[in-house]
């Protein structure tokens, strides 16, 4: 029994984890008893076969329904074959008495054939007792978690625990032994978003995990599957077990979870949003509980004292007592009942639809005594809990009510003013038609009455001269409208010039002459000036004087009087001069509520009917506009029944003498157009023959073109130097005037391409004149053409050509 003695202390400390130890020697067919109670040594010594003793013991301790397993367990003819290799084999079972329990049967030697084995019974309740908890823990979590996997540190390998569908996919992909490294890369590289990945690699290095595990519980990372185009949250915890080598891997869909917090997040932040927007807008915002009656404070970035005395009250209190006693204390007596209606939650839920404001406006009455104008906006909402709610901001809107007060006035002054205008033009349109109406009386009557007494010759001169006379004043209606609509549209400019004042003044004196000696009006003119020749636009100016002098003529009675008086005063700018003109007249005058419109357009005291004077209204407001465009200014002084006197101040440039141009061209040089051939582009034929009238009568040659086209086809067509020039209308089918002036200078012979060409046309103003020269014309004729001016004009062009060298 020597190898007895020498396994006592390995058997001894056996007997401290087993409940029961026997050795079994098949030499000897003999059971050692180490460590067991009487009950089980009474069966063990019993005197029977020792495979019987072991069947009684096993039997006596197995429940039913386990009998197979342990029979085949404690087949001791086969134990040696199946001991072959191992040196230990187990077999748990339940004993209804003791419970869970577990047999080994312990190879004792190496001897072969097996001839001694430890036969020990361990009590494993408490194992099985923990095994179930952790199985029980394992299903818990399969109802969070997708898929659970134990990675051992030690030999690289992994144990599934619950898989999914994708986690099974996995597995199954992989060639050789399971391991952290290969699952990981396969997931990643299959299911991963791309912009994830390389954070999961990191999650393959165990080295980086335990790293990060000594310091950290465990360790979470949220990442996103993509697959089929959808994207996927999943959050991965990974621990480790507690004394043993072994990371817990388990994988979590948390999708909803993070789209909730994404949509809450969002919503919060279009919630601060509002807040901050409502804040820069609004002296304080509230928070109101429509279920609970509550209001809170939600933001304020008031400096008013009133608007802190009245949120030092809403701290999560009733908001209708909180609104009520502010609309007692705050707000002004007449607002007050319609606010108490207005701002109750009752009409705020009737009256605010969904995504829509309620603005309430009211007058408050502030500590200091003054009154302002406030507004209370307020915008329905549902909370968290799902119960109705309202963020309500209150604005000082003081600054825009005078606004919109400020804009309300100055609505109804623009309609005042458009209203007059109107009125003005309604007006003007009916002194228009009677003005017009007027001169085109005369004309027609006058023509007749010439018809009837054509061989009276004194009759029929003053009826020509009848018809003259009403020619020029409709003439002069037109140019003023015309005039007028230049102004407003901003085609004005100034074409400045030397001119002499004395013989400007002269000029003006030639014009009116007449008029004045018809109505027996004394015309006197001073000028004290220094420096007589200035720089101008004569024209302009010519205009101005000459609507104000045959103004103080037309309305004053005969036998009165106009005085001039013109006079240098220094001005500001070196080489400058400032020239008043004051004209003064004994006439009718006007009433001292008119005088601030005698310059508005189509403004007359009196119409044509009452005061039998022609008239438009618009040459005051002509000359006050060209006035300005000189920087000059004008003023009126007037009383009814005494007289006006007008005043006009206008800086002019200093010229010299020898500045001003003062060549005229000799009468006799009109006699010389005889002989001259004139081709005439004209499509009208009533203006075509006037003109060539005209010019016949003159001794001019003449050729007539219908239309620009004609006329370039004829004179390429013509002889050399058959025609001294060409009078070209603008206005023509087929071919323009400029077009044709165009095309006439672009000829390939030179002579022909550079023959005279005049514009004749209505196009009367100085645009027209410059986009003829543009064209390549040399001068500018208007329509209605005068006989003088046109031979005139003529003559001058051919004495010019002549002087350099032409015909």
């Amino acid at each position: 029994m020597n190898w007895l003695e020498d396994c006592k202390e390995a058997l001894t400390a056996m007997a401290e984890l087993y409940v029961f130890v026997q050795i079994i020697d098949f030499k000897a067919d003999k059971i050692y008893s180490i460590k067991a109670n009487r009950e089980v040594d009474a069966v063990l010594q019993a005197d029977m076969p020792l495979q019987d003793r072991l069947a009684r013991l096993m039997a006596k301790a197995t429940v039913r329904g386990q009998h197979q397993p342990v029979e085949s367990f404690i087949d001791l003819q086969t134990l040696p074959q199946r001991m072959c290799g191992n040196k230990r084999l187990s077999l748990s079972c339940y004993c209804a008495e003791h419970g869970w329990g577990r047999g080994d049967f312990i190879r004792m030697g190496d001897a072969d054939p097996l001839t001694r084995v430890i036969f020990a019974l361990e009590d494993i309740n408490s194992q099985k007792e923990h095994e179930g908890m952790m199985q029980q823990t394992v299903d818990l979590l399969a109802e969070s978690y997708s898929a659970i996997y134990y990675a051992n540190l030690l030999d690289q390998s992994v144990q599934p625990v619950r898989m999914n569908e994708v986690a099974q996919w996995v597995v199954s992909r992989q060639k050789e032994k399971l391991s952290p490294r290969s699952l990981m890369k396969t997931y990643i590289d299959s299911f991963i978003h791309p912009d994830d990945a390389a954070d999961m690699m990191r999650l393959i290095n165990l080295d980086y995990l335990q790293e990060r595990l000594k310091t950290e519980p465990c360790i979470f990372h949220v990442y996103r599957t993509h697959t089929q185009g959808v994207d996927t949250y999943y959050r991965m915890k990974i621990m480790k077990l507690a004394e043993r080598q072994i990371l817990v891997c388990a994988f979590e869909n948390i999708d909803q979870e993070v789209r909730e917090k994404i949509k809450a997040a969002q919503e919060q932040e279009r919630y601060n949003m509002l807040i901050n927007g409502l804040s820069r807008e609004y002296s304080s915002v509230w928070y109101i509980d429509a279920a609970l009656d509550t209001v809170s404070l939600v933001r304020s970035n008031a400096n008013s004292q009133t608007t802190k005395a009245v949120l030092a009250s809403v701290k999560d209190v009733s908001y209708e007592k909180v609104i009520r006693a502010y609309i007692d204390t705050f707000v002004v007596p007449e607002d007050r009942e319609r606010l108490y209606q207005q701002t109750s939650i009752a009409e705020l839920l009737r009256q605010i639809p969904d995504d829509d404001v309620y603005r309430i406006d009211y007058a408050r009455q502030n500590l200091d005594g003054q009154q302002c104008h406030f507004q209370a906006c307020y915008a329905r909402d549902i909370n968290a809990t799902g119960s109705q709610c309202f963020i309500a901001g209150f604005r000082d809107v003081q600054s825009m009510f005078m606004a919109e007060q400020r804009k309300q006035k100055e609505l109804a002054e623009a309609r005042r003013v458009a209203e007059a205008a109107n009125a003005s033009k309604t007006n003007f349109l009916f002194n228009m038609s009677h003005d017009i109406r007027t001169p085109m009386n005369a004309i027609m009557g006058f023509r007749d009455l010439l018809e009837k007494y054509q061989d009276d010759p004194a009759r029929r001169k003053r009826y020509l001269d009848k018809i003259k006379e009403a020619s020029k004043v409709l003439l002069s209606i037109i140019n003023n409208v015309l005039e007028m609509a230049r102004i407003e549209k901003g085609k004005l400019a100034l074409e400045e010039a030397a001119y002499n004042v004395h013989e400007f003044a002269a000029s003006l004196y030639v014009v009116l002459e007449d008029m004045m000696q018809a109505r027996k009006i004394t015309v006197t003119y001073e000028l004290k000036v220094e420096h007589p020749c200035l720089y101008g636009d004569t024209t302009k100016l010519r205009e101005i004087y000459l609507n104000i002098l045959s103004n103080a003529c037309k309305y004053t009675e005969p036998g009165g009087s106009v005085m001039v008086v013109c006079e240098e005063l220094p001005a500001a700018k070196p080489g400058w001069g400032l020239f008043r003109s004051t004209i003064t007249d004994t006439g009718i005058g006007m009433a001292a509520d008119f005088l601030p419109h005698v310059f508005d357009e189509f403004s007359r005291e009196n119409n044509t009917t009452s005061t039998k004077i022609e008239g438009t209204g618009l040459g005051m407001s002509i000359v006050k506009r060209l006035v300005a465009l000189m920087d000059g200014t004008i003023e009126m002084q007037s009383e009814k029944g005494v007289g006006t006197t007008c005043i006009v101040s206008i800086p002019h440039r200093f010229a010299a003498a020898a500045e001003i141009s003062g060549e005229q061209i000799p009468a006799a040089a009109v006699s010389s157009l005889k002989g001259v051939r004139i081709l005439l582009a004209e499509d009208n034929e009533i203006n075509a023959e006037i003109t060539m009238t005209i010019l016949q009568e003159a001794g001019i040659l003449i050729d007539h073109a219908a239309d620009g086209r004609i006329c370039v086809d004829m004179l390429r067509a013509a002889p050399d130097a058959y025609y001294d020039l060409i009078l070209m209308d603008v206005q023509m089918p087929n071919l323009n005037g400029y077009e044709a002036a165009r095309q006439i200078r672009a000829l390939p012979d030179g002579a022909k391409a550079g023959i005279p060409i005049l514009a004749m046309t209505a196009n009367a103003f100085e645009e027209d004149r410059q986009e003829a020269l543009k064209a390549g014309m040399n001068g500018h004729l208007a329509k209605p053409i005068e006989t003088k001016f046109l031979l005139q004009t003529l003559a001058d062009l051919f004495h010019a050509e002549s002087s350099i060298g032409g015909v």
